[in-house]
């Protein structure tokens, strides 16, 4: 509940709950194996950003058996992660686009109840509260005037206008940042040792033991 740097392994474990095999037991003692020796670690919040709050999704096309894509989205306050999820999509995408587009929509409506609760709190951002998104493409989408996806998927055809009427009337804000920045990408796919520390590091999860 307190560890998203351990999200996307729970998440791939979860689908093989019924009848596990030898390698799924053994994956699962990794997992714990890294949760025991990093379990001094924590999320560590800062008063003094600029930015109080920032929204990330991000999606892996079809990177499952079944071709159905993974997603994920997180949001940050103060610099440390207060809702994530790591997810497969429920229905399969033709293209890295339409995987993209899903995760968005995911996130778009997360993004807008988050927004809801920080007005009823009275917690001004004093910043436009942003989707981040690492593909260019979806971000152009989203954002030109003019519609230039095809899809024969009807479900994300009406994903897709939702969104860019949501766009389109500011309700919603998407923004492109390059994939080194991508504060979710661990939460869509394994990563490296190098990738995954920076993954942590953006998470703002730290050693407690040296505070």
């Amino acid at each position: 509940m307190t560890r998203p740097d351990g999200s996307k392994v729970a998440s791939m474990l979860a689908t093989h709950l019924q009848k596990p095999t030898k390698a799924h037991i053994e994956a699962a003692k990794h997992a714990i194996q890294y949760l025991v020796g990093t379990a001094r670690r924590g999320i560590q919040f800062d008063g003094s950003m600029k930015e109080i709050a920032a929204f990330a999704t991000d999606a892996s096309y079809g990177d499952n058996p079944n071709r159905r894509s993974s997603e994920g989205y997180l949001m940050k306050l103060f610099g440390g992660p207060i809702d994530w999820r790591a997810s497969r999509q429920r229905t399969v995408t033709t293209s890295t686009t339409e995987a993209e587009l899903l995760a968005i929509s995911e996130g778009g409506k997360q993004l807008i109840w988050w927004r809801r609760l920080f007005n009823e709190l009275k917690l001004h951002l004093h910043h436009d509260l942003e989707i981040l998104c690492d593909n260019a493409q979806t971000v152009n989408l989203l954002n030109n005037n003019e519609p230039t996806l095809t899809t024969k998927l009807r479900h994300v055809d009406i994903h897709h206008h939702w969104l860019r009427e949501k766009c389109q009337n500011g309700d919603i804000k998407v923004r492109w940042i390059p994939t080194d920045q991508q504060p979710a990408d661990g939460l869509t796919k394994p990563l490296g040792a190098a990738k995954h520390a920076a993954f942590v590091q953006h998470l703002g999860l730290i050693d407690v033991k040296t505070t």
